[in-house]
């Protein structure tokens, strides 16, 4: 099952998924649509009525982001996309990075999206729809990763090794309409810059 979480940050595209998750003063961004808030509440302003709230205390061990990750997999969503969790602070755009390996060691998957760029999580393979020229990043996570096959990029990447956070993978771009990715060992990153609808 499909779920948006939106964190508390501006969001520049439009909400897709029917069930929404609001991370705390994410419900200011929303536009409307949520069917749970989630978080400590300190940044919420206003807490509606008709909304279902799951409150914690402040003083906890993990962000609001990842208590929403954790709901949402527990009642049964398995496909998350996540809004608002790139630009802002440095430091939280990559904890919320840390949210799509935290997804997938849940037996889930997560995308953060915005309006000009998607970011995936890929332990073994990953094909997406691209516009020509797009251009594609890969960093390795946790350690080297290995690239087993790359279709639909201009550089090849066929068979190499990603050392942690190596530039190597940096500003490929798309030759075709659909990328496929292969990692035969650790994991990486997928950056995937979105081209401006006409």
């Amino acid at each position: 099952m499909k779920a948006s979480i939106v964190l508390n940050n501006y969001i520049d595209c439009q909400v897709k998924q029917d069930y929404v998750i609001c991370v705390d003063g994410g419900y200011n961004y929303c536009l409307g649509k949520c069917d749970c808030i989630i978080g400590d509440l300190d940044s919420i302003g206003n807490i509606p009525v008709e909304v279902k709230i799951i409150k914690f205390d402040s003083r906890k061990n993990q962000t609001d982001g990842e208590l929403a990750i954790r709901q949402a997999i527990s009642c049964g969503y398995n496909d998350l996309t996540i809004y608002g969790g790139i630009g802002g602070r440095i430091d939280h755009t990559i904890g919320n990075l840390g949210l799509l390996p935290l997804a997938y060691s849940l037996n889930a998957k997560a995308i953060l999206l915005s309006s000009t760029l998607e970011v995936f999580f890929v332990k073994d393979s990953l094909t997406f729809e691209t516009k020509l020229d797009d251009i594609v990043s890969i960093f390795s996570f946790d350690g080297n990763a290995v690239v087993s096959s790359v279709s639909g990029l201009s550089y090849p990447l066929d068979n190499l090794t990603l050392e942690e956070l190596s530039t190597r993978g940096v500003s490929n771009y798309a030759v075709k309409t659909q990328v496929s990715i292969v990692i035969s060992s650790g994991s990486v990153f997928v950056f995937h810059y979105l081209a401006k609808q006409e």
